[in-house]
């Protein structure tokens, strides 16, 4: 484990370095720094070493051990290298959540599409292989990777980057029904069948793609604490599973999602355990 004296505390409640006491703003402004190392071009970041030290039981971890390795009493750098693992869009939220406590998407930014370039070893970009291709620009997408780069880094404070991601994700399943226009739906209607056909493949490959990480870290102890197939479920139990299909997106929307379960049954699964334990959606 890292030193004490890189140990920050916060005040419960409180987001980011907002919460820091005087020494904590100290140790975070000085001038000890963990270099980052960040996709395919493997560009350079430098970040507070005790901020990032504070984020997570693993990158404190990684960071003791990379100090150890240059002996006692020398002074050295370390060097995480995430150039095969994410790339600078994920980074750069990474870095707002550290020193905000949340982060914010860019709007419009074709990201899906710039992933699709990137080699097989890139696997938090990887879709479902059970999904059609998604929209470029997926919001949903990009919060669901978040959630899975935290997931997998067991990224946790008093602040969960996993959590804020969970959240705005249900945020944006919300919003996208509640602005899709009315002649791609039935008026009054909260019928995600009746999406249009790219809003509706957004829907499905988030899901797909949440079951489809999860394997990397989910197990018989963990997966029915998590609370991103809480979210899930009480979704798809709640938006999914009225089938008046009144228009042609309708029937064709449903053959989509009928596909993806029938490949990933844990969605029925949960569907149910969730009905079960009537947690709602909203």
């Amino acid at each position: 484990m890292a030193s004490d004296q890189y140990r920050l505390f916060r005040v419960p409640g409180d987001k980011g370095i907002r919460g820091l006491c005087g020494r904590d703003l100290r140790l975070v402004c000085s001038t000890v720094l963990v270099q980052f190392l960040i996709g395919p071009s493997k560009e350079e970041y430098h970040l507070s070493k005790p901020l990032v030290a504070s984020l997570s039981n693993s990158l404190s971890d990684t960071l003791s051990d990379l100090s150890s390795e240059g002996g006692e009493g020398v002074n050295v750098k370390p060097v995480i290298d995430w150039s095969h693992h994410i790339d600078t869009d994920i980074f750069n939220l990474f870095v707002q959540y550290a020193y905000t406590g949340g982060y914010d998407l860019v709007r419009e930014q074709n990201v899906l599409k710039t992933h699709q370039l990137y080699p097989a070893d890139f696997w938090i970009y990887e879709s479902s292989p059970f999904v059609e291709t998604p929209t470029p620009a997926s919001v949903c997408r990009q919060h669901a990777q978040i959630w899975v780069f935290a997931r997998f880094h067991n990224i946790h404070k008093i602040h969960d980057l996993g959590e804020v991601a969970q959240q705005k994700l249900r945020t944006s399943l919300k919003n996208l029904i509640r602005s899709a226009p009315y002649q791609t739906r039935s008026p009054q209607s909260d019928h995600y069948f009746d999406l249009a056909i790219d809003q509706f493949r957004e829907v499905v490959d988030v899901i797909g793609y949440i079951y489809y990480q999860g394997r990397r870290f989910w197990d018989k102890g963990t997966r029915a604490h998590d609370g991103m197939i809480s979210t899930i479920a009480s979704f798809a139990r709640t938006y999914l599973c009225d089938c008046d299909l009144k228009t042609y997106n309708g029937t064709r929307n449903l053959s989509m999602w009928e596909s993806l379960v029938e490949k990933e049954p844990r969605i029925a699964v949960d569907m149910v355990t969730h009905n079960t334990k009537k947690i709602s959606w909203t």
